[in-house]
């Protein structure tokens, strides 16, 4: 593993990286769909300091977004896999939230700068 794996309802990230994922929505044909006016919202459950973080621009994709976890709330995923959950707020103004996407996260390797080499 390199910074991040992703599968289809799991993360994983070193715990000196961040998370950077770009996000996409296709309609049944197969077509990519325009997001970038849509109100998303990245969401980690049960961890010492909750994440939610809307979800940016994607400088790659004028259609798509991205979601963006900085190392600092890296360090807060915990080493056993915690609940995320991908939620549409665009019509919460009604009360009318979807979960786009759900699966879990978790964080490998270490925190903090690198042991000290001794000689």
């Amino acid at each position: 593993m390199a910074n991040q794996t992703v599968t289809k309802d799991k993360i994983t990230v070193h715990g000196r990286g961040s998370v950077i994922i770009e996000y996409k929505a296709r309609d049944a044909l197969g077509n990519q769909l325009d997001i970038s006016g849509w109100d998303l919202w990245f969401e980690v459950d049960g961890l010492s300091a909750p994440i939610k973080e809307a979800l940016v621009p994607d400088p790659s994709d004028p259609l798509g977004q991205r979601i963006l976890l900085e190392r600092k709330q890296v360090e807060l995923l915990k080493l056993q896999p915690t609940k995320f959950a991908l939620i549409d707020e665009s019509a919460s103004i009604g009360d009318v939230y979807r979960v786009l996407w759900n699966g879990t996260i978790n964080r490998d390797g270490y925190l903090g700068p690198p042991d000290e080499i001794s000689d």
